[in-house]
């Protein structure tokens, strides 16, 4: 697997820079994932699960604070909706995935949907 095909799977592609940032992490039983979203509602982040995939999609909706007489000199803050796919290893169990959004980061809890399990057997 190259660097490339690595950081596809991760959802980033080379030359872009992703707009949500994003740390994951892996045990035996689950992934965690979080995402940084400041900012943002919990009703405007919708959250799609397929056995392997995680798509996250926001819609901005920030508004101009425009008082009267005055103008806009720069409006940076993006009101395009950010959409961001991941590709785990391993299959997921999406019935008992949770999600929870605090502070401007959302965390996903994926329980792997077979999970391994190592047992020493004693011989006779």
């Amino acid at each position: 697997m190259t660097l490339g095909d690595w950081l596809n799977n991760l959802g980033i592609h080379i030359g872009e820079i992703p707009k949500m940032k994003a740390d994951l992490t892996e045990n035996v039983s689950a992934y965690t994932l979080y995402v940084d979203i400041p900012g943002v509602d919990k009703s405007n982040i919708k959250v799609q699960l397929d056995s392997s995939c995680v798509v996250i999609n926001v819609e901005r909706r920030e508004k101009v604070g425009q008082k009267e007489g005055e103008k806009i000199i720069s409006f940076e803050r993006s009101q395009e909706p950010l959409s961001r796919t991941f590709k785990l290893d391993e299959e997921i169990d999406v019935n008992k995935a949770e999600a929870r959004y605090e502070n401007g980061v959302l965390e996903l809890t994926l329980p792997k949907k077979h999970v391994r399990a190592i047992k020493e057997l004693a011989i006779q």
